[in-house]
């Protein structure tokens, strides 16, 4: 069991043409540590979080390249810990290693020790890329952060919801604790002061499971860290609710949650897709809002029983220096990208952008947040609208020469009782 990446691969092949089962809500016992099992893909993540936690698995767990004590940014009770994964090269922007889904990229699926010593109430976090002198790698340096999610594999239930979709290829998968892209802002897990009793409580010595792809634009290699911030309480806190980070998509389960934005015009280019209705399963509240998308999207609302509770709009950036994106060459590996429209009728040349003079590559950088502690009571109807702008945002291009798929999620924190997991995604 030398290499995680392919027992992985091996335990979902023998998995997924599995059934699943479906149930609304399901309290675990907190105290007991039973995992929620059942056929299909949940019957794979319990066997991987048994071989997780098993004395075996840390011959393949993912070494911490170092670890910093920080001054705590909502508590003074509470612990802040700066930790640092890596080092891991991107091949250059005109290199494609075997099975990468775009030029410059690489996949990752590492097992990782347990986020705490010990048992802990998680309050922030924060997933960003470094080089190892410590400057920020991001767009402005040429590296993209297509995703990075921390899955605690004890805990599986539907993190994707698609209301109204059979929720075909997706099933259910651990929660994602934490997750970051292009957009690296910190991960609130209470209320912005610290306040409200909430934080996602994390068992003593549970393995977690490091998945992303990083994408680089630069024509040379770069070598790169995974920083992981997070600030937390010692133990399990009485009366504190659980967080479920749930992610609730306009575009259905199937690739999970991306899809091409569908026209109702020949060449249209602005798009508003609404989804449909999703019950709130019980009683708590809705905290730290966004959406996420990729590029193409101007913007996310999550509306509460018709009532808006939070408008995060997309802000764009310009990568520069950018090569391999599958649009024109233009000298020294430097690519200009094209529109892309989901029929592929309107392309054009050009960096749809400039920074001081020099051509570049447009890319989301940055998307709203909605930080209000929102109360929800069970059967509370929630809604997600995601815009679509296609000319001022033109969508990324893959390795075939055609436009990416794109995602609209309206993302949450959802605070319900210890123990709940959502269990059906429509």
């Amino acid at each position: 069991m030398k290499n995680f990446s392919l027992l992985l691969t091996a335990l979902v092949a023998t998995t997924t043409a599995l059934p699943h089962q479906k149930a609304h809500v399901k309290r675990d016992d907190p105290e007991s540590g039973v995992i929620p099992t059942g056929p299909g893909m949940d019957m794979m993540w319990t066997l991987m979080n048994t071989i997780a936690n098993s004395p075996a698995a840390n011959s393949f767990k993912e070494k911490v390249a170092d670890s910093t004590t920080l001054k705590t940014h909502l508590r003074d009770d509470a612990i802040r810990v700066k930790t640092r994964y890596g080092p891991y090269t991107l091949p250059g922007a005109n290199e494609t290693l075997p099975g990468a889904s775009e030029p410059g990229s690489i996949n990752l699926n590492k097992l990782i020790p347990s986020l705490c010593d010990g048992a802990c109430t998680i309050l922030a976090g924060r997933l960003t890329l470094e080089y190892k002198d410590g400057k920020i790698a991001n767009y402005s340096t040429g590296v993209y952060n297509h995703h990075i999610v921390i899955m605690d594999l004890s805990r599986v239930q539907q993190n994707l919801i698609c209301p109204g979709d059979e929720v075909s290829g997706v099933g259910r998968v651990p929660t994602i604790v934490l997750g970051g892209d292009s957009d690296d802002t910190e991960q609130l897990f209470t209320s912005p002061d610290g306040q409200y009793k909430s934080g996602y409580h994390l068992k003593d010595g549970q393995a977690m499971l490091m998945s992303g792809m990083l994408v680089n634009y630069q024509t040379e290699k770069q070598d790169i860290y995974i920083t992981m911030e997070k600030e937390y309480l010692k133990g399990e806190q009485p009366g504190y609710l659980g967080i479920n980070p749930l992610s609730i998509s306009v575009g259905g389960c199937a690739n999970q949650g991306s899809f091409y934005p569908e026209t109702t015009t020949p060449n249209q280019t602005l798009i508003t897709l609404e989804g449909k209705e999703w019950t709130v399963p019980a009683d708590g509240a809705l905290l730290n809002a966004q959406g996420h998308m990729h590029d193409g999207g101007s913007g996310v609302i999550l509306e509460l029983n018709g009532k808006m509770v939070c408008n995060s709009s997309a802000e764009y950036g310009i990568v520069e220096n950018a090569g391999g994106m599958g649009g024109m060459d233009m000298g020294g590996g430097m690519k200009k990208r094209r529109v892309a429209t989901p029929t592929d009728v309107v392309r054009r040349d050009g960096p749809h952008g400039s920074h001081d003079g020099e051509d570049g590559v447009q890319t989301i950088t940055h998307i709203g947040k909605c930080t209000e502690v929102v109360p929800v009571k069970e059967g509370d109807k929630v809604k997600v609208t995601a815009n679509y702008d296609l000319v001022a945002h033109p969508m990324r291009v893959g390795n075939d020469g055609k436009p990416a798929m794109v995602m609209g999620l309206g993302v949450g924190m959802f605070a319900f009782p210890v123990g709940t997991l959502v269990l059906e995604g429509n």
